[in-house]
């Protein structure tokens, strides 16, 4: 499916299913597509490894997103080159941008991945005091028909995502959510709670993936202003136990120092794919 449809499905999606509509309106949908894209360089590129050790999935660990511009939904053009972080087994990170027709940088972006057979210590059991998190702004479960819908719309069918069976030979509860899709509530509710936010001034976000979500997982997000912008934490409710943190996101204003610096960096940082 061409990246533009594939583009145009998510950010309907994100619409309607989760309601962030700012999503839609602001290009954040994009990032679900590249990550999907990004999935199919790595698998290809490091096939042989992945058949010797018998993995089988890959893992949403961290991403750092820069929007610099509004990314129209026909816009195609990416350059990106994938490296292995050295020094840390099963750890990789993509760095790619996409551009306008003129060269422009709109958005820039690095992916990290935990890549392994055995997923059960991909992720630790944080759990914050809710009281230092900020603003509780919202609660809802993660349904289970909205992981297959983001399957659909964002090709990212890793078994992770598609099989309870699969994921649970790998250590998990359950299939787990897709790390984009709770990123997207994380948005939509600080959106909710901040109206006065422009959803198409520049930013910096910085998405920590803490924890798996499973289908029916309860979601409560806060949101709390910081000294550079908003923080949104995301916990799950785990009955009696104490709530765990499952996704952080930190959200920063850029000025237009800022962003040229940030351009001429991944100018330099990211390597066209031939």
């Amino acid at each position: 499916m061409p990246i533009s449809i594939r583009r145009f499905l998510v950010s309907a999606f994100l619409a309607d299913v989760t309601g962030n509509r700012t999503a839609h309106e602001a290009g954040v949908m994009a990032s679900s597509i590249e990550f999907a894209e990004v999935l199919q360089m790595l698998f290809a590129d490091i096939q042989p490894e992945l058949q010797e050790q018998a993995i089988k999935s890959v893992i949403h660990a961290k991403e750092v997103l820069y929007f610099l511009g509004p990314v129209p939904l026909d816009q195609e053009e990416r350059i990106r080159h994938l490296k292995r972080r050295t020094g840390k087994r099963g750890m990789f990170v993509s760095n790619r941008m996409a551009t306008d027709e003129n060269g422009e940088i709109l958005t820039a972006g690095e992916t990290t991945l935990f890549i392994g057979a055995d997923l059960s210590g991909a992720a630790e059991a944080k759990t914050p005091d809710p009281s230092t998190l900020g603003e509780k702004v919202g609660e809802e479960p993660l349904i289970s028909r909205m992981i297959d819908w983001f399957v659909q719309a964002s090709g990212d069918d890793n078994i992770v995502h598609t099989s309870r069976l699969a994921a649970q030979e790998m250590g998990l509860q359950n299939r787990v959510a897709h790390g984009m899709l709770v990123f997207n509530l994380a948005d939509k509710w600080l959106q909710t709670a901040r109206p006065d936010l422009d959803p198409a001034r520049p930013r910096k976000m910085t998405i920590k993936f803490e924890s798996f979500v499973y289908p029916e997982d309860t979601l409560s997000f806060y949101v709390q202003t910081t000294d550079k912008g908003h923080r949104v934490s995301v916990l799950k409710d785990r009955g009696e136990e104490a709530a765990q943190l499952v996704l952080e996101v930190n959200v920063e204003d850029l000025d237009a120092e800022q962003i040229q610096k940030i351009r001429e960096q991944k100018t330099k940082q990211v390597a066209p794919t031939v």
